[in-house]
C-alpha cells in the first residue's frame, strides 16, 4: 500500500569528461567590453577554472542542506485546522448557467470557498490561517448583503481581488486565468565584479565595494558569464511589484568614497517553442530536452505516457557520457515522479530533496485524493511494468496532515558525470523540482536565470462553486522549502546567471 501511495503522491505536482581548465579563453574580460573605464588602474582578475565553480557550487549546496526545516516549524504549519467535512461531490462539476445569481446565493457560493480553503488549501495556514482569512471573507459577504444579485464576472473578481494581496500560490488557478500567484520583475547589466573572500571589486577599476545603498550586495552580485564563457559576478535585482519600467538604478558606494549609479535593465526572456523530449548532439556534446514531465494541458487532466516513456528511455543512452547538458528552459511541469526516476537510470542513485512537503488530508484519505487522473489505471500500470524507484513514503503528521519524507540521508550524492541543468524564468513546476535535485548532487550546475517560482504547492483538479460556477483549483500541498533558497514568484537561483544564450554559455564549460 506504501508503494501505492508513494507512486500517487509523486505524479501529483503539476506543476560531462572535464579537463580542469580556465573557463573560456578570455577570463579576464569585462562582462560587457562597453564599460566605461575608470580614472584608476585595473587590477589582476581571479581566473576561474571549471572546478572553481564546481567549488562554488558545492560550497552551495552544504549551505542548502543546512537550512532545512525543523519539526517544530513544520508542526506550526499544520497546527488548528478545521476538520475536512466539505462533500467535494458537490463541487465536482459546474451545473450553472452563467446568468446572475441572488446575493444570498453568492454567499453561499463564499462560504463554501472559506471552508474548502480552511478544511482542504495547504498553505492555509502558512498565509496566515483564520486571523486573515476571517475578515477578508467577512468582507466579501458584506459587499454582497447589499445587492440583490451578481454575475459571475462581479464575483469572481470581488473574491480573487480580496484573496490577491495575501495568496501567493502560482498553482491555485481561479476562474479561467487568473492565479493567485506574483512573478518577479528581474534587472540585470553585465558589469563585471570579482569577488575576494567576502569582498567585490569593480573589475576594471579595482575598487573595493563598499555598499549597494538599499541592497545586501552578496545577493546582488551574483556569479555569472556570458556567451563566450567569461566568469565574473554582475549585479541581478528583482521586484515582486508591479514594474512598468524597462531599466532600474542601483547606486554603489566604493571604499575611496566615490559613488557609481549603475543602470539595470529589465529582463525581457523569450519563451522557447514547445517540443517532445528530444537527445541532440552539439559539438559531440549530448543535450537533453525535457519540457514537460508527461503533464496533458490540453487533452485532460491525466499523464501523457508516450512523452514520458520517451523522456526515460533517454537516460539508459547516457551512461557513458562524461558531460550531459539537460535544457529544462521553458519547462511547463508534470509528474515529478519522472524525474526522479530518470536520474535514477542516469547515475544509478537515489537522490534525496531539499523541501519538506505537508499534505493536507489524512493518512485514510489520501488513495482517493490522488486517484483523480483520467487515464490513472493506465499510468499504473506503466510505473509497474518499468520498476519505478520511490525513496518517498508518507508518515501521519501534526493535525490530520501527511509529511512526504524521502528515506535517504539528506547528504549531497556523489556523481562522476558533470551535469549541467539549463532554467530560465519559465521553468516551473516539477521542471523546478528537477533543478531543485541537481542542488543535492555533487559535479552539477545550474545555470542560465532564476526558475519561475511556481512551488509552494502542487496543481490540483478544478473544483466548481456549485451557483456561480467559478472555476478554483486549490492544492492539498504544501512546500516548505530551504531557509532562503526559494521563493515564490522568484524560484530558485541559478549557481551561474547567463547574460545571453545559457545553451551556447554551458558549451564553453564542456568543450
Amino acid at each position: 500500500m506504501r508503494k501505492l501511495l508513494a507512486l500517487i503522491l509523486a505524479l501529483a505536482c503539476l506543476t560531462m569528461m572535464f579537463a580542469l581548465v580556465a573557463c573560456g579563453s578570455n577570463n579576464q574580460e569585462e562582462g560587457n567590453d562597453d564599460n566605461e573605464q575608470k580614472n584608476h588602474a585595473p587590477h589582476i582578475s581571479p581566473q576561474y577554472t571549471l572546478q572553481d565553480l564546481l567549488d562554488i557550487a558545492y560550497e552551495r549546496r552544504l549551505d542548502i542542506a543546512q537550512q532545512r526545516p525543523g519539526h517544530e516549524r513544520l508542526l506550526e504549519l499544520t497546527k488548528g485546522r478545521e476538520t475536512e467535512s466539505v462533500d467535494l461531490e458537490l463541487l465536482s462539476t459546474s451545473h450553472a448557467d452563467g446568468l446572475p445569481i441572488t446575493s444570498e446565493q453568492a454567499i453561499e457560493d463564499v462560504l463554501l470557498l472559506f471552508d474548502v480553503l480552511r478544511q482542504i488549501y495547504g498553505p492555509y495556514i502558512y498565509f496566515g490561517g483564520d486571523e486573515v482569512f476571517a475578515p477578508i471573507f467577512d468582507g466579501i459577504m458584506a459587499e454582497l448583503s447589499v445587492l440583490e444579485s451578481v454575475s459571475q464576472f462581479t464575483l469572481r473578481r470581488l473574491i480573487f481581488d480580496s484573496l490577491d494581496p495575501v495568496i501567493n500560490d502560482n498553482h491555485f488557478r481561479f476562474g479561467d486565468m487568473d492565479f493567485f500567484g506574483a512573478s518577479a520583475t528581474f534587472f540585470t547589466s553585465d558589469t563585471a565584479f570579482d569577488k575576494y573572500e567576502d569582498s567585490f571589486r569593480h573589475r576594471q577599476s579595482g575598487l573595493l565595494v563598499t555598499e549597494i545603498e538599499g541592497h545586501d550586495k552578496h545577493q546582488v552580485l551574483r556569479l555569472s558569464m556570458n556567451e563566450r564563457g567569461n566568469i565574473f559576478y554582475s549585479p541581478v535585482v528583482y521586484s515582486l511589484e508591479s514594474f512598468s519600467g524597462t531599466r532600474y538604478t542601483i547606486n554603489i558606494i566604493y571604499e575611496d568614497g566615490s559613488r557609481d549609479e549603475l543602470t539595470l535593465d529589465r529582463l525581457n526572456p523569450n519563451r522557447r517553442t514547445f517540443r517532445e523530449p528530444c537527445l541532440e548532439y552539439v559539438d559531440g556534446v549530448p543535450v537533453v530536452s525535457v519540457m514537460s514531465f508527461g503533464f496533458l494541458t490540453a487533452t485532460g487532466f491525466g499523464i501523457d505516457i508516450p512523452s514520458a516513456e520517451a523522456f526515460l528511455s533517454l537516460a539508459e543512452k547516457l551512461h557513458d557520457e562524461p558531460a550531459v547538458i539537460i535544457d529544462a528552459r521553458g519547462n511547463i511541469g508534470g509528474f515529478e515522479t519522472f524525474v526522479i526516476n530518470w536520474l535514477y537510470r542516469l547515475i544509478g542513485q537515489d537522490v534525496p530533496t531539499n523541501f519538506v512537503e505537508l499534505l493536507r488530508i489524512t493518512y485514510e484519505n489520501l488513495y482517493q485524493a490522488y486517484a483523480q487522473f483520467d487515464n490513472f489505471d493506465e499510468f499504473m500500470e506503466f510505473v509497474s511494468a518499468e520498476g519505478f524507484v520511490e525513496p518517498t513514503e508518507f508518515v501521519p503528521f501534526g493535525d490530520d496532515h501527511v509529511k512526504l519524507s524521502d528515506n535517504l540521508p539528506h547528504e549531497i550524492v556523489n556523481n562522476d558525470q558533470f551535469i549541467i541543468l539549463l532554467a530560465d524564468t519559465f521553468t516551473m513546476s516539477a521542471g523546478e523540482i528537477f533543478a531543485n535535485y541537481m542542488f543535492s548532487m555533487e559535479n552539477t550546475l545550474v545555470i542560465g536565470q532564476n526558475t519561475s517560482g511556481a512551488l509552494i504547492n502542487r496543481g490540483y483538479a478544478p473544483m466548481f462553486l456549485p451557483y456561480s460556477g467559478i472555476l478554483f483549483a486549490p492544492g492539498r500541498s504544501l512546500f516548505v522549502h530551504c531557509q532562503g533558497h526559494f521563493t515564490e514568484g522568484v524560484g530558485f537561483a541559478p549557481d551561474i546567471w547567463v547574460h545571453g544564450d545559457a545553451l551556447v554559455a554551458a558549451l564553453t564549460l564542456v568543450l
